[in-house]
């Protein structure tokens, strides 16, 4: 069963932040390149970047559809930025080429914005600065 811990970043205990994002399609051959805006209550604000995002939505927070991590547990509580483990979508993509057959990890993350939910499956870590 899939698990929520917390992502650990700067902005990862701010409340509903705003969030933003911009993607361009991946195919097989080339990963999407994401980036991510987050600006926080106290007028911080954040961008994430990938350039291997292989996987990607951004819903509404007020209108969007039961997803599959709601009734998933979480260690800790009150936090906006998530990493999953033993994800479902990691789970679909294994043995796809998208893994390189087990030689590239692959990470999900979850960011729950006052907007937006972000969600997107990518290798390597996403470079965060703040700005």
């Amino acid at each position: 069963m899939a698990k929520l811990i917390r992502w650990d970043v700067p902005f990862a205990e701010a409340f509903y932040p705003s969030v933003t994002a911009i993607f361009e399609t991946a195919t097989l051959l080339s990963p999407g390149r994401m980036e991510v805006t987050v600006s926080t209550s106290d007028d911080s604000l954040f961008r994430i970047e990938s350039t291997s995002v292989i996987a990607f939505t951004c819903l509404d927070e007020g209108c969007a559809p039961k997803r599959w991590f709601s009734t998933v547990e979480t260690v800790q509580e009150e936090i906006c930025a998530y990493q999953c483990l033993e994800s479902p979508w990691i789970e679909s993509y294994e043995g796809c080429q998208y893994d390189a057959n087990g030689a590239i990890p692959l990470n999900h993350y979850l960011i729950f914005g006052g907007d937006n939910i972000i969600e997107f499956v990518c290798h390597h870590e996403p470079v965060v600065s703040q700005l």
